[in-house]
């Protein structure tokens, strides 16, 4: 006999590379076998199509404002996640529409990154983390050093200045804080290798 789910919230965050949406797979592997009906949704802006949840493994919704979710949710739907949240910064609804989730009894997970590349919190992330009964703060290898389980930063390495540039390796690589160059350009690192990938 199964017993009652308990709501709850999981949040999964760190740079770009470092597992999250992978993190989102394994758990939603675990509700395909324990026979859980599960849905992932993502923001319509996130256009990466080799960055998204394995299509297989359940139902995924592309939605283009949070409300749009309660068209899509059904009873059934056991385990709801989010991938990518950091996409919904500018959403007005959508910490209370992820809460009235919770609350409906369900298990909720959200991936999404904690920092731009500036090193400026992405407040939807940190209102769900202070909110969350989990919360999984996760590394990457840094790019540049090579030094494992170290990465908390995601570096730009195109010329956009925008906030939202979306891309993947193309635009972005994991670095330790030694090797991250912040926006003044002045590397935390003395060593000039980190300054010197980001200017070549």
């Amino acid at each position: 006999m199964r017993r009652p789910q308990i709501p709850e919230l999981s949040v999964y965050t760190g740079p770009m590379f470092s597992g999250k949406t992978e993190n989102l797979e394994i758990e939603l592997k675990k509700a395909r076998i324990a026979g859980l009906r599960s849905i992932v949704f993502r923001s319509m802006n996130d256009t990466r199509a080799d960055r998204q949840v394995d299509v297989s493994i359940c139902e995924t919704v592309r939605i283009s404002k949070a409300l749009d979710v309660f068209d899509h949710l059904h009873e059934d739907h056991k385990l709801v996640a989010f991938d990518e949240i950091h996409f919904f910064e500018d959403d007005p609804d959508v910490v209370d529409v992820i809460m009235r989730i919770v609350r409906s009894g369900r298990r909720v997970l959200v991936a999404g990154l904690d920092l731009d590349y500036q090193e400026r919190p992405f407040m939807v992330t940190a209102k769900l983390m202070a909110l969350a009964q989990r919360i999984y703060k996760l590394v990457a290898i840094c790019e540049v050093c090579k030094t494992i389980d170290s990465a908390s930063r995601s570096q730009r390495t195109s010329k956009s200045t925008d906030r939202f540039d979306v891309g993947s390796a193309d635009k972005y690589e994991p670095r330790c804080l030694e090797c991250y160059v912040p926006p003044n350009g002045v590397a935390h690192s003395h060593n000039p290798v980190s300054t010197d990938i980001l200017s070549s």
